[in-house]
């Protein structure tokens, strides 16, 4: 654990817990003073948050081509895939270049880190799931960003064990961190049973002491799902829709909740459908892909043989 006072905390809260119009704004009162290295990382979550508000022209108009700092450069990259991510060498075309962006890092410099988690946040778009852990395994400094992201590729192909692992580590480090009690929170709701609640009141004591986002709201949903308390998740459900209206995971969450409460599948086609429309590369709906693709064969199959 931390005793150190962290200036940019709020400005790291706010991006964590998915507030990044808050982000931007805190960052801009933060005090930074003459600090190089504070100013570096403050403007690194600045610039992050426009590529999580999908507003990359801010990022290739702000951050040269040319610049020296390698976190910038890692940025304007990944800004770069993220807004040309349907196209077929998006991935190769971003590793390639990524590449030679970690030749020249010194691992000793501010946020030498972030390259690292920028490309395995690439990869794991894509949903390439181990190409995102080597990029985190080679990473040339550790971070908790680089423990939080290894711990949500873990639990992604179910390996809830080696992701408590992880989680342990992050709290050895800082277990005040947002980024470490959201990261808690997230293995509580793999673990299931009992764990359920105590994520649910993580996710809601975060959003009491900051600000309620999609992404605090989502996991209470979760939370509340894994309980089978529909009613209960159809209100936060409710609520993140007024937020966001076009989140991916409130979708998700409103195509389950209708489902376990009875209300059939088709109750959630209009979700879906926006899912297929605005959210086509999210991994739910390539998994739901590859579904419709098996059940397509096999009912071709079932016809040829009757």
């Amino acid at each position: 654990m931390t005793d150190t006072v962290d200036e940019l905390y709020d400005v790291k809260t706010a991006y964590y817990i998915g507030a990044f119009a808050q982000c931007i704004n805190t960052a801009q009162k933060a005090k930074v003073g003459t600090n190089d290295d504070l100013k570096l990382e403050r403007d690194c979550y600045v610039y992050r948050s426009y590529v999580n508000q999908k507003k990359y022209g801010v990022i290739f108009d702000e951050i040269r081509e040319n610049t020296s700092e390698a976190a910038l450069k890692a940025i304007r990259l990944y800004a770069g895939f993220m807004n040309n991510m349907n196209s077929e060498d998006a991935l190769s075309s971003a590793v390639s270049s990524f590449e030679q962006l970690f030749s020249g890092i010194d691992p000793q410099s501010k946020m030498a880190w972030l390259p690292s988690v920028l490309l395995a946040s690439c990869y794991y778009h894509k949903g390439d799931t181990d190409g995102a852990m080597r990029a985190l395994s080679g990473a040339v400094s550790d971070s908790l960003e680089i423990k939080a992201l290894m711990i949500q590729c873990l639990l992604s192909i179910d390996r809830v064990d080696l992701a408590r692992k992880e989680m342990r580590k992050m709290q050895e480090l800082d277990e005040d961190a947002t980024l470490t009690q959201l990261a808690s929170a997230w293995c509580s709701l793999f673990v299931g049973g009992e764990k359920l609640q105590d994520s649910y009141y993580t996710f809601q004591e975060l959003a009491d002491k900051t600000k309620s986002t999609s992404l605090l709201l989502n996991g209470m949903a979760a939370a509340y799902l894994g309980q089978n308390k529909q009613d209960e998740a159809d209100g936060v459900i409710s609520e993140s829709q007024q937020l966001d209206d076009n989140c991916a995971e409130t979708l998700v969450n409103a195509i389950k909740n209708r489902f376990l409460a009875g209300r059939g599948i088709e109750s959630g086609t209009r979700f879906l459908s926006e899912l297929k429309s605005n959210h086509s590369n999210h991994l739910y709906m390539k998994d739901f892909a590859e579904k419709e693709a098996q059940f397509d064969m096999l009912a071709a199959q079932y016809a040829e043989a009757q």
